[in-house]
Order: C-alpha cells, then structure tokens, then sequence
C-alpha cells in the first residue's frame, strides 16, 4: 500500500503538523488516550483558554480544499459531533487552515475552502482559503 492510500497515515502525519503548529505558537498540546474522543488534540493557549481540536488531512480539488466534517464509524458515515469540537484544522500536506467550529454549522457533510475568488464573481456561501492559513487567532 502506498502512501497515498493510506488514510490512517496521512491522519497521523496531519495531526503531528497540527500538534506543530500549536507548539510552535505557545500552546500546551494533549492527545487523548484511545480512539473514542471526537477530537484528535486538547491545546491550552498562552493565555490559558483550551481548545478541543479535530484535524482532518484534506485534498485541493478543483481549487477547493475539502474538509470533510463526517467519520467512518463501522460501515457508515456519521456527522461529527461539533458541539464537542471547538475547532477543524485541515492540513493539505504542506499547510495548516484553522476552521473554528462555527464556521462550519451551515455545513452538514463538508466545508470547502477556495484558494481564488469565484470567477463568476459569487461571495456568498464562498470562504477562502487564505484568513484560514495558520489563523490560530480565530480560535474563539
């Protein structure tokens, strides 16, 4: 199996660039024990707020990141519980994009963020990607 089929892998290699990033910035960084938290890591931010992570190893696909909000729980999907969540980081495989949870509530299975504007010139219901870029200060 080669690297790119394998999700756990790419998961694993998303949440160490995750875990990174918040160490890198002052955060104090926990992982829980076991499979059965919604989240992948607890940061504790300089200023002592915590935060219940989620990251998500995610694909550029027709200049769009998709973050998939849902997990594979025996053999069906199911919605991520986000009020246990207080935030998504997506990583692409070079770059980290910190989602607080409320911006993704009018997302029911996925979130998607742009790297260019739409050509067509539509604003609503289009995020991009770059306020998302290593924004630790969105964190709420």
């Amino acid at each position: 199996m080669s690297y790119a089929d394998n999700s756990k892998v790419k998961g694993d290699d998303a949440e160490v660039a995750a875990l990174s990033l918040f160490k890198r910035n002052g955060y104090t960084v926990s992982i829980p024990f076991g499979e059965n938290a919604p989240y992948d890591l607890v940061v504790e931010s300089p200023g002592r707020r915590v935060y219940r992570v989620q990251v998500r190893w995610c694909n550029w696909t027709k200049g769009s990141l998709m973050v998939n909000l849902r997990t594979f729980v025996g053999r069906k999907h199911k919605t991520l519980d986000r009020d246990r969540i207080d935030a998504f980081v997506a990583w692409d495989g070079s770059e980290a994009f910190v989602i607080p949870v409320a911006d993704t509530m009018g997302c029911k299975s996925g979130l998607s963020l742009r790297r260019e504007p739409a050509k067509n010139g539509q604003v609503k219901g289009v995020r991009l990607a770059e306020p998302y870029r290593n924004a630790l200060h969105l964190l709420p």
